[in-house]
């Protein structure tokens, strides 16, 4: 009988990764299967850059005194962390109807699907003139949102695969409670594949979780009682002596 070496190890290493799977065979879902942004959001991204809060949900909100911006940028896109108070109130715009997805909706929505508070924006002037382009660039920050967020994937050792982290599945670990997502992809997005995004979407989700929750840390330690300083009208000289 051959004695075992203590130098081998005898049971596999506890931090050692999962084997890398391609996406075509990945193993059933658990706890999330998908992942859902239709009626997520309170409110729309109209009157977003307000300077001085009038027209958004919470006009007092900390968010309104802040010159810093939740921001992450790439090549291939740009995101934006908002916190829910910025947004416009439904059924304010001039652009769009009433929210057609009620809080009722939302309270029926599986509990297996991953609510996510997305806004995407494919502007055409860093996307595609092409509406099918545009529409898979979309689906492509779905898709990739929707492996990180439910499944937990991060890139596989391999082009095409991915591992599956049991720890890195759910909307605790990478999104923050009452912040919207806002995401103007490029061209580039088109370009590169699933796995590729995968990795870049990680980085940026936590980037941006990171830096807002700065910002909450932040405004606990600020006294905002007061109320928001709102700037006068300048007043035209010129309309002074003409009325004089």
């Amino acid at each position: 009988m051959t004695a075992v070496s203590p130098s081998e190890p005898t049971v596999k290493q506890e931090d050692e990764d999962p084997p890398s799977i391609p996406l075509s065979k990945l193993p059933k879902a658990g706890k999330y299967t998908d992942i859902f942004h239709k009626g997520v959001l309170p409110g729309h991204t109209d009157f977003l850059w307000s300077r001085n809060g009038s027209n958004c949900l919470d006009p007092n909100h900390p968010i309104h005194r802040t010159p810093t911006r939740v921001t992450y940028q790439s090549p291939s896109m740009t995101i934006r962390m908002i916190p829910y108070a910025a947004l416009g109130p439904l059924g304010s715009s001039f652009t769009r109807a009433p929210d057609p997805f009620p809080e009722e909706f939302r309270k029926r929505s599986p509990s297996n699907r991953v609510p996510v508070a997305l806004c995407l924006i494919s502007a055409i002037a860093v996307t595609s003139k092409s509406s099918p382009i545009r529409s898979i660039i979309r689906r492509k920050i779905r898709e990739t949102l929707k492996l990180i967020v439910a499944r937990g994937a991060r890139p596989g050792k391999q082009e095409g695969t991915v591992i599956i982290r049991e720890e890195d599945i759910g909307p605790e670990r990478w999104l923050l409670k009452d912040w919207a997502y806002i995401i103007y992809p490029t061209i580039e997005v088109y370009k590169r594949s699933v796995t590729e995004l995968i990795g870049e979407i990680r980085q940026a989700l936590e980037d941006v979780k990171g830096q807002a929750m700065k910002l909450e840390d932040k405004w606990k330690k600020q006294d905002f009682t007061k109320a928001p300083i709102r700037r006068a009208p300048r007043k035209n000289p010129r309309n002074d002596q003409r009325s004089g």
